[in-house]
């Protein structure tokens, strides 16, 4: 399983993690996007291509967040996108970028830890 974790780094975004266990999150439901014919080499070099889009320095809450890189990578493997209703917010807060604050569309990102105060 890949996830997407951005930092102010001009690295990739994305991390290899254990379903379910990403530290800092709560996970409430599983969801079948869908199922792929591609072996774990072809898997691998979809995730690498998208180590060129999700840059950890590109984060953007609105534009590009984790919830659109699962979105491209389940595309990419199934052919499926996630369902509309995990990513609302950000579809809202696109639609209505004029009203929400500038700071908002900010790649700067905050860094911290369970147990940590955020920190810059």
């Amino acid at each position: 399983m890949y996830c997407a974790h951005y930092c102010s780094y001009p690295t990739t975004g994305i991390f290899e993690g254990e379903p379910k266990q990403c530290e800092g999150f709560t996970f409430r439901k599983t969801v079948l996007i869908g199922k792929t014919d591609m072996g774990a080499s072809q898997g691998r070099a979809v995730m690498e291509e998208l180590t060129k889009v999700y840059r950890g320095n590109a984060y953007n809450l609105i534009t590009k967040n984790c919830n659109h890189f699962c979105n491209d990578s389940c595309i990419r493997l199934t052919g499926n996108p996630i369902l509309r209703w995990v990513n609302r917010l950000a579809i809202i807060g696109f639609m209505c970028n004029c009203v929400l604050p500038v700071t908002l569309n900010s790649t700067k990102v905050m860094h911290h830890g369970i147990d940590e105060k955020p920190m810059e």
